[in-house]
């Protein structure tokens, strides 16, 4: 009896030994991460440092941070706790094992980046509290099948499910008013896609390379939505746009090849780049288009034109480039023209502009090279037509240029002109009439071919913000008129009536003032490349005399000099805005001043006729040789920089110290060893 009794409880001891082995050995250990794992600073999560597969993220934190689980390619699933408002952006991207997530209601923002590349994620569900779906926030996972957009999301962000490939369905609900360039880009199986019909905005490539995209333009099919065309895919030949579209969106024709295009009643606007197909040659515009937009035609083959007088806005390169189009008028009803509306229509011959434009843009008509005839309505209150300008009605103002010529001479009458009107274009010269009294702010900005001002003496006055020194000016010529002097030119130098204010010297390289001058004025010298001399004369130098930031562009490995005195006013002014000169390699050296030779001698005896100082009238000094026991001494040298940032370094040999010189020098002896 005790025999069995042994028996049976060694049995015992056997079965719960082996069952307990059992479940070690067979039932998987679910492991967390710990709190030490999370690096976490007033509620935002700043890092996860741990290695778990499944992660519980803590319920004190508030926020998930930017880039905070990134690249962590282990972890499987992450409970994120109700204390959550934010995910920022990158916060799970590239977590390539991902498969299960759920983001709580508390989450307000779901930032830009927050998911991509979490290749393994097959689900997820977006709380109604999110209202912006950023950009690439699901970009590349490649196993996402379905997703639910939030109710309330207004916004869906550029490339947000690019290469999802797995995506198949999708339903953008009303509340969504844009989607992004590439949002769905590559989602080559998705086949299914429910628009919202309060859509705005469509961009460029939205759906490219999808199932769905692909099957509608096989039928000829147009994406529209709230009455906006979005795109007409690969429309072809004639198309006739379905009533009930108002608007036809931003490059809507881009991927198309028609050749013409009827517009129902009700389109109100044309978007930017709305029309611009190159194949293009015939278009009808509905009475009741409000807005031509920017570059809509652009680039057509449009041979005529006619615009609705309900028209009001004719926007930027709205029909530049439209090669074929020989006459244009602009109807009752336009107020506004955009800048290069009808440039390089190089076979346009007549074009005609109504009594309501009140506002043209610059360059309309640039490189019109056919162009005849050009009409203004007498009627218009605002402008007077003449040879290519815009005058104000009492011709004291010139407003644009229509088309401007290399070689401009404003007409006599003009007083002033407005701002920015030769900006971008190619004139090379500009001659202002004896009547001009004001030169305005910016006027010279952005001319990059221009070389020479011609100005009245007369001139009354000029904006603070003119850079005679724009551009590639060579030189300004100042000629007399009205008997009145208020500017004067020598050499192409701009002063002031008795040359004691230097205004402007548009010199490229060495720039030498006159004796006599008192005062540098803002932006003198625009082109200064090697240096500048100032005369003891100069009182007073404005604090943007020199163009820093021209200098600090210079690829020369030289510095930049700027000669004067001792105790004058240049000196003063070097002192002032030392730090700042120095940091772009600008030195100030005094014709007076008296400098240093410094000898490195590498062990060897200097010549004791060489001297350790000299100033600016010392005269050539020819260099001695020094000695070195068992060397032959090669020859001097400066050790110095042969590229910009003084990264790279040379040597620059010296046999002599040139009369005139000026600055401190060292010096490097260079031996040989004598074998």
């Amino acid at each position: 009896m005790r025999k069995t009794y042994k028996k049976q409880k060694r049995l015992l001891y056997y079965f719960i030994f082996f069952n307990i082995l059992a479940l070690i050995l067979f039932i998987p250990i679910k492991t967390s991460a710990k709190n030490e794992d999370f690096v976490v600073k007033n509620g935002t999560l700043k890092k996860y440092n741990g290695s778990s597969k499944n992660v519980i993220i803590p319920n004190t934190v508030t926020s998930i941070g930017v880039n905070a689980f990134y690249g962590k390619s282990k972890i499987v699933s992450i409970t994120i706790p109700k204390s959550v408002k934010e995910i920022n952006n990158g916060a799970f991207a590239n977590c390539s094992s991902l498969v299960n997530i759920t983001v709580p209601g508390s989450v307000k923002k779901l930032g830009g980046g927050a998911f991509s590349g979490c290749k393994s994620l097959k689900q997820i569900k977006l709380p109604e509290t999110i209202t912006e779906i950023g950009s690439h926030t699901f970009a590349g996972c490649g196993s996402l099948k379905e997703i639910t957009i939030p109710g309330k999301a207004v916004s869906i962000g550029d490339y947000a499910f690019e290469n999802c490939t797995a995506l198949k369905k999708i339903k953008i609900p009303n509340s969504v008013t844009s989607i992004g360039s590439y949002a769905f880009s590559n989602c080559s199986k998705l086949t299914d896609i429910s628009l919202s019909q309060k859509l705005k905005e469509i961009k460029d490539g939205a759906f490219y390379n999808t199932a769905w995209y692909k099957e509608q333009s096989k039928k000829g099919a147009m994406l529209i939505s709230n009455g906006i065309l979005f795109d007409a895919m690969k429309s072809k030949g004639k198309v006739t746009v379905p009533k009930g579209v108002t608007e036809i969106g931003k490059r809507a024709f881009y991927n198309s090849s028609v050749t013409e295009i009827v517009l129902p009643k009700g389109v109100k606007k044309l978007g930017e780049g709305a029309l611009s197909v190159k194949s293009l040659s015939k278009v009808t515009l509905p009475e009741g288009l409000i807005e031509i937009g920017d570059s809509a035609f652009s680039e057509t083959k449009l041979v005529k034109i006619k615009i609705p007088e309900s028209v009001t806005l004719i926007g930027f390169h709205a029909f530049s480039h439209c090669s074929s189009l020989k006459s244009v008028t602009i109807p009752e009803g336009v107020k506004t023209v955009g800048g290069w509306a009808f440039a390089n229509c190089t076979s346009l011959q007549e074009i005609s502009f109504s009594k309501t434009v009140s506002s043209i843009g610059i360059n309309v008509l640039s490189n019109d090279t056919a162009l005849q005839k050009v009409e203004f309505s007498s009627a218009n209150p605002v402008y007077t037509y003449e040879d290519g300008f815009l005058l104000s009605k009492d011709r004291k103002v010139l407003m644009n240029c229509l088309n401007t010529p290399k070689d401009i001479k404003i007409p006599e009458g003009v007083e002033k002109t407005t701002e920015d009107i030769f900006d971008y274009t190619e004139i090379s010269s500009i001659t202002f009439p004896y009547t001009m009294k004001y030169l305005k702010e910016n006027l010279f900005e952005n001319c990059g071919y221009l070389s020479g001002i011609k100005i009245p003496s007369s001139l009354q006055s000029y904006g603070r913000q003119v850079r005679f020194g724009d551009g590639q000016i060579t030189g300004i010529e100042v000629y007399t008129a009205n008997n009145i002097v208020n500017y004067s030119s020598d050499n192409g130098i701009l002063y002031n009536a008795d040359k004691t204010i230097l205004i402007c010297d548009p010199a490229v390289d060495k720039v030498i003032v006159a004796d006599g001058v008192t005062t540098i004025a803002d932006y003198a010298f625009p082109n200064a490349r090697t240096s500048v001399t100032i005369p003891k004369s100069v009182t007073s130098i404005s604090d943007e005399t020199f163009n820093i930031m021209s200098i600090a562009k210079m690829e020369d490995e030289e510095p930049f000099y700027i000669y004067g005195y001792t105790g004058s006013a240049m000196e003063e002014y070097w002192k002032k805005h030392e730090e700042l000169f120095q940091s772009y390699r600008i030195q100030f050296l005094a014709f007076d001043g008296t400098y240093t030779i410094k000898y490195n001698l590498d062990g060897g005896t200097n010549d004791t006729a060489n001297p350790t100082s000299y100033n600016y009238n010392s005269g050539e000094i020819t260099l001695k040789e020094p000695t070195k026991e068992g060397y032959q001494f090669l020859y001097w040298y400066e050790d110095i920089a042969t590229c910009g940032d003084g990264s790279c370094r040379g040597e620059r040999r010296v046999s002599s110290i040139p009369e005139k010189s000026l600055g401190n020098i060292e010096l490097i002896a260079k031996w040989k060893k004598i074998a």
